[in-house]
């Protein structure tokens, strides 16, 4: 399953599962493994790209957006309690 989003800057560094769990520990989300990150792309909450020999890439400026999105949601359905 392949999930296409808006182009990124040709400057975009694009990462894989283990370089998106390195930014997500800078950005303090320490308790995220691989396999949260594969999950999340799984279902489709994270943009990613399939590359040569279908390995997925995430772009870091998307995943970051998508983080702060997702930390929104959470805040939001808190709130909603």
């Amino acid at each position: 399953m392949s999930s296409l989003s808006a182009v990124s800057p040709a400057s975009d560094r694009y990462v894989d599962f283990a370089g998106a769990v390195a930014i997500l520990h800078e950005m303090g989300l320490t308790d995220v493994t691989e396999r949260m990150v594969r999950r999340y792309a799984d279902v489709g909450k994270l943009p990613f790209f399939a590359g040569l020999g279908r390995r997925r890439r995430i772009a870091e400026s998307e995943l970051r957006a998508a983080i702060r999105g997702l930390q929104l949601e959470a805040v939001r359905g808190v709130r909603r309690r």
